[in-house]
């Protein structure tokens, strides 16, 4: 709950803090009134509302006479203040605080604020009087002093003292400022405050300590021990919805902002369709219009690369329509729309404004989020998706010390090592950004992680070259290399981790960082197989006719089910032939049948990765 300022300075009179002189105004004749019971030659007019600012505003007047007053109450009584904490739409003026004038020597800000942190009460401070903390914050935090004030002691002499102190307050003022400071403390604690200011407290002339400003705001959770607060209440103040959720003995928050919060569960359904009639609303409200008539401009949602089509790419057209046999670009992807589907499959040969389609055609897979337009000259769109590729490029490649995450530790120890390069490959677009941004967030002080690629589709020849170039290693979710690329890495000694949850992947690394990395299993390859032909057996279930073309395969081997270089399956052996006999093993160059425990869905040219693992120590 909060008050007015001169509702607050009136609490703070009772607690012994020094205020200025002053009176409430509803009315002109009210101010004028209050000016000539003051008497003072200078004198504030001062709007209330419950917002800070109201300085810039134009909220506050020196008046040098009482027709000034009177002047300057006409033009703030009932007019419209706008500052920086009303937003645009401002609060009226209903009522004045006429108070007398200071002689001021230094201003200064401090508040008592409950911080959830430490579990205690902050005393901030700052030679910066008169300015919002925000902009104090933000241009200089270190002008911000705190002092943090146990709740079972309270604030101690030494703790006001010192804040004096480096506040660099004269040594006549320290005592006041002190005492000041016991006193507003003791008022927080005791009317369950949870924020007390002033900004300015001012010293003056006559080294007096002032609350020049003042502003109290209450926990509503504790307003029924304070009916002396409730009754200070303005509800035309309040918003709406704070009236009527008080109304119900409920807290109501408003946080801001223009970003609609709709509870939906993909699950049940639940909120669909208030996110839906939201959206609407929300487009009428900002007039969004498109225009069907022109180029196409839109967003990549997602994309992914397929074995036989190449790159597919999922993008909303916001606006102009989207023809096939259109030269688009997207980020560094350029090609001609080939084909177009909807959601459900269908083929278009045209898309309008707000459309989703999935088009191929693309010279390579473009990143989720990257803005496409559909361009008139194929010849200058190449050439602009060649520079943005090189400008790619020159922030990939630096020189690094070699660097595995078993060795990462023992180098952060040397101070060799400052930063980890990371090249990352995943099935799909939106993935591949989800490890990057996960492992990007795990840099610590002593060591960044840098994700230097991040790609979709099975790991290549250039994705090793790349890491052996920027000393990287390569980190592959729901991909695994083609056997160029592992011949590479085996040559170069880049070493390559393939993970199916992202956790593991973070879990790894930052062990890795913290010199922890002490797996108790490791995978252990055992060969390769290529299904050749697929059968459907009643009472069994799919067998893979497969060939062992590395390796061997055993009865209680794990295989990992590989389609066009994407992961699809991790499963356990069922049954093991060959011919008709059950078999151990079977070793490169034969055939067996292989039935897996769970994953039916086999085709032919899938490939059965068969591995073990194996429990070691370092």
């Amino acid at each position: 709950m909060n008050i007015h300022e001169y509702q607050s300075k009136a609490i703070m009179k009772e607690y012994g803090i020094h205020v200025p002189e002053g009176y409430p105004a509803f009315t002109v004749e009210d101010a004028v009134a209050a000016a000539k019971r003051i008497g003072t030659p200078v004198v504030v007019v001062k709007a209330q509302i419950h917002a800070g600012g109201r300085g810039e505003a134009g909220g506050v007047k020196l008046a040098h006479s009482p027709e000034e007053v009177r002047k300057y109450a006409k033009e703030l009584l009932g007019s419209i203040l706008v500052t920086r904490q009303t937003g645009p739409q401002g609060k009226k003026v209903n009522r004045l605080l006429i108070e007398a004038g200071a002689h001021i020597k230094k201003e200064y800000y401090i508040s008592f604020v409950v911080d959830r942190e430490s579990r205690c009460v902050v005393m901030m401070a700052s030679e910066s009087g008169g300015m919002a903390i925000e902009d104090v914050a933000a241009e200089n935090p270190e002008a911000i002093l705190k002092e943090y004030i146990d709740p079972a002691i309270g604030l101690a002499d030494f703790q006001a003292n010192r804040m004096a102190y480096a506040l660099h307050m004269e040594q006549a003022v320290v005592p006041k400022a002190k005492t000041f400071m016991k006193y507003l403390y003791k008022l927080f604690v005791d009317k369950d405050c949870s924020l007390a200011e002033c900004n300015p407290l001012v010293v003056t002339e006559e080294n007096e300590v002032l609350a020049l400003d003042a502003k109290l705001n209450f926990d509503d959770s504790t307003l029924s021990r304070h009916p002396e607060i409730v009754a200070l209440r303005d509800i035309t103040e309040e918003d709406q919805k704070e009236r009527e959720a008080s109304a119900e003995g409920l807290n109501y928050v408003n946080l801001g902002g223009d970003v609609a919060c709709i509870p939906v569960s993909a699950l049940t359904g639940m909120g669909i369709n208030d996110l839906l009639e939201r959206i609407a609303l929300e487009a009428e409200v900002m007039e969004l219009k498109a225009n069907p008539n022109r180029r196409a401009k839109g967003a990549v949602v997602e994309a992914r690369l397929d074995k036989g089509q190449g790159p597919i790419a999922t993008i909303l057209v916001q606006n102009g329509t989207l023809h096939s046999g259109d030269v688009i670009i997207a980020g560094t992807a350029v090609g001609r729309v080939r084909t177009m589907h909807n959601d459900k499959g269908q083929l278009l040969t045209d898309a309008g404004p707000s459309t989703p389609v999935e088009i191929t055609g693309l010279t390579a897979v473009p990143e989720a989020g990257d803005l496409f337009e559909a361009v008139e000259d194929e010849r200058l769109a190449r050439e602009l998706a060649e520079q943005r590729v090189a400008a790619a490029k020159e922030k990939q490649f630096s020189s690094f010390q070699k660097v595995t995450l078993d060795n990462l530790f023992s180098q952060m120890a040397q101070n060799d090592m400052k930063e980890l390069a990371i090249v990352v490959k995943a099935d799909v677009q939106g993935s591949a950004e989800a490890v990057k941004q996960s492992l990007e967030k795990i840099s610590n002080e002593e060591v960044r992680v840098r994700v230097i690629h991040a790609g979709v589709g099975a790991i290549s020849k250039s994705d090793v070259d790349l890491a052996d170039a920027s000393n990287a290693i390569i980190i592959g979710f729901n991909v695994r290399p083609d056997n160029v690329a592992k011949e590479e890495a085996a040559a170069t000694k880049v070493e390559m981790r393939m993970y199916r949850v992202i956790y593991d992947a973070i879990n790894d690394v930052t062990d890795a960082m913290k010199g922890m990395l002490a797996p108790k299993f490791r995978e252990v390859s055992l060969g390769e197989l290529q299904v050749r032909q697929v059968y459907k057996i009643s009472n069994v279930g799919t067998v893979a006719g497969c060939r062992v073309t590395s390796g061997k395969i055993t009865r209680d081997s794990k295989v990992r089910v590989v389609r066009d270089g994407i992961v699809i399956a991790e499963d356990e052996i069922a049954s093991l032939k060959r011919f008709k006999d059950d078999a151990k093993e079977v070793a490169e160059g034969y055939e067996c049948g292989v039935t897996l425990e769970k994953f039916a869905d086999v085709k032919e040219g899938d490939v059965y990765e068969a591995f073990k693992m194996e429990e070691y120590r370092d």
